[in-house]
C-alpha cells in the first residue's frame, strides 16, 4: 500500500490525466425517458385546454427538453485515464486500484439487497444490471471499495486494468 504523500507528488489533487482509456455515461434507462415524456405530455394537455393547444405544444416540448437535458448533464461519468479512476464527482488514484472484478448481473442485484458499509462509495443505477467492483489500497481513504454501475463492464475492467499497469510502470 502506498501512503497519500506520494499520491499527492504524483499529480495536482482534483486533475485527470491527459489519455483517456474508457469514458461512460450513466444515464438513465429508457423507461425514465419515456416516463418522462408522458408526464410532461400530460402537463401540456392540461395546460393546452386552459391555455390553448399551441400553448400546450410549447409547453410538452419547452418541458421535455429542459427536464432531458438535466437527466443527460446530471447523469455521472464513469472515466479511466492514465491518472485515475473517475466515478461521478470522486476520483481514485490509479496506484491506489486494488482487485477490479466484475459483478454480473445476479451479483449485483444481491450486493444491492445487503446492507453496504457506510463508508463505501457506490454509484449504481437501477436500470444498468451489471457493476464493477474496486478495492480501494489506500488505507487513509475512509471508502473500503467503490461499486459502479456500467453498460459495458468488460471494457471498463480492461481499460482499468491496462491503466493500472501502464501507470505501474
Amino acid at each position: 500500500m502506498q501512503s497519500t504523500e506520494a499520491n499527492a507528488t504524483s499529480f495536482p489533487e482534483g486533475s485527470n490525466g491527459k489519455i483517456v482509456a474508457y469514458k461512460e455515461r450513466l444515464l438513465p434507462g429508457p423507461f425514465s425517458w419515456i416516463l418522462i415524456f408522458v408526464m410532461t405530455a400530460s402537463l401540456g394537455i392540461a395546460y393546452g385546454d386552459v391555455y390553448g393547444i399551441t400553448f400546450g405544444f410549447f409547453l410538452t416540448g419547452f418541458s421535455t427538453i429542459a427536464i432531458y437535458l438535466v437527466m443527460y448533464f446530471s447523469s455521472p461519468i464513469v472515466l479511466v485515464d492514465d491518472l485515475v479512476l473517475q466515478v461521478g464527482n470522486a476520483r481514485l488514484p490509479l496506484n491506489f486500484v486494488s482487485q477490479p472484478q466484475i459483478l454480473d448481473a445476479q451479483q449485483t442485484a444481491k450486493s444491492r439487497r445487503l446492507p453496504a458499509p457506510k463508508n463505501a462509495y457506490l454509484v449504481m443505477r437501477a436500470s444498468i444490471p451489471e457493476s464493477i467492483l474496486v478495492q480501494v489500497g489506500d488505507l487513509t481513504d475512509p471508502h473500503p471499495y467503490w461499486q459502479f454501475s456500467s453498460r459495458k463492464p468488460k471494457q471498463v475492467l480492461k481499460a482499468l486494468t491496462d491503466s493500472v499497469k501502464s501507470s505501474a510502470s
